[in-house]
């Protein structure tokens, strides 16, 4: 239920910030010179990536329906019950879908938080990028057999 309720809060979140700064047309200084609120488009990836290819939008289709599958395979399939992972899936998926709403409705993605030394994100990035990490900490550090899980908590992970 916490998963929905995850995925559901972030689409909505997102569609909503977005719907608000789109309809305001809006350029609202929140730190000066270093962050804003201002409404943007972008046409293809983070930063901008593949913005001018013709086929930017299949393509971002494509992996975003292939992203699904994959995360919906795992949740039927999976070994493991972690809450930990779960919730960074839950983050990466509502992003993705946040996202892909804007690419189906607009041909673009709807950015407005504005760093200046950095880049145009909105909501839904945040969530991939969250989900993201959160995944590499699982991986790397939680995970039964996680790379960098000390030995101790391994032996007593192995015994159980």
């Amino acid at each position: 239920m916490i998963y929905a309720l995850i995925f559901f809060g972030v689409v909505i979140l997102d569609q909503v910030t977005k719907a608000v700064v789109d309809l305001n047309n809006c350029q609202i200084p929140v730190i000066k010179d270093i962050f804003l609120i201002f409404n943007t488009r972008n046409p293809g990836a983070a930063f901008g990536m593949l913005a001018d290819e013709p086929a930017a939008i299949a393509i971002f289709t494509t992996l975003t329906v292939l992203s699904m599958i994959a995360i919906a395979v795992y949740l039927i399939i999976r070994k493991r019950n972690s809450r930990w992972l779960n919730v960074s899936l839950a983050f990466i998926a509502s992003g993705a879908i946040g996202n892909f709403i804007d690419r189906i409705a607009f041909k673009e993605v709807r950015d407005f938080l504005y760093v200046t030394f950095f880049a145009n994100f909105n909501v839904a990035d945040i969530a991939v990028t969250v989900g993201g990490i959160m995944i590499f900490i699982y991986f790397f550090f939680l995970d039964k057999d996680a790379i960098f899980k000390s030995k101790k908590v391994k032996d007593k992970t192995d015994e159980n």
